[in-house]
């Protein structure tokens, strides 16, 4: 069993169980892994709304390169076809996954309802892992950070059209 996905079982217990205090204002999936890639990515939401797919995913930090994102966007564009455009955005923060599963913040934005000692924490560590897979009509591209954790510089991948 690879490391991510032991900590998904576990988040599936301490985030999604019926008992839990979080789960008392909504009810959120349980994480799903993408199937059919090499690495491990675990879907903690889908919206499937009139406009667009909006996707957010959690993979270990290392598991974020130019090669598994543009693996990744094809895998998800082959199961949230066009027209609708579709967002995938990849965080590697464990917190995320049980913030949405309370209702509280957002992929990246920890907003006004968290803990002020966890925005701190937050402030305070400035480089993180993450990507942004889109696509639409006009445009298909991905970021990323290629030098983590060295810095925070980002990388954008124009599969198709322009920025």
């Amino acid at each position: 069993m690879s490391k991510l996905a032991a900590i998904a079982i576990l988040m599936n217990l301490l985030c999604y169980h019926p008992l839990s205090k979080g789960n008392m204002l909504r009810q959120s999936p349980p994480l799903t892994a993408v199937e059919g890639i090499p690495f491990s990515a675990l879907i903690y939401f889908e919206d499937h709304n009139d406009w667009e797919y909006d996707i957010r995913l959690i993979m270990a930090p290392e598991q974020v390169t130019e090669q598994n994102i543009r693996l990744l966007g094809k895998i998800l564009s082959r199961k949230y076809p066009p027209p609708k455009p579709l967002a995938v955005h990849v965080t590697t923060d464990l917190e995320s996954p049980c913030q949405a599963a309370r209702g509280v913040g957002g992929a990246f934005d920890p907003g006004e309802n968290e803990p002020k000692n966890r925005q701190k924490e937050k402030k305070e560590i400035e480089v993180r892992q993450w990507a942004f897979y889109t696509r639409r009509a006009d445009v298909e591209l991905f970021r990323y950070n290629p030098n983590y954790p060295k810095d925070n510089g980002m990388k954008t991948v124009i599969l198709r059209g322009k920025e």
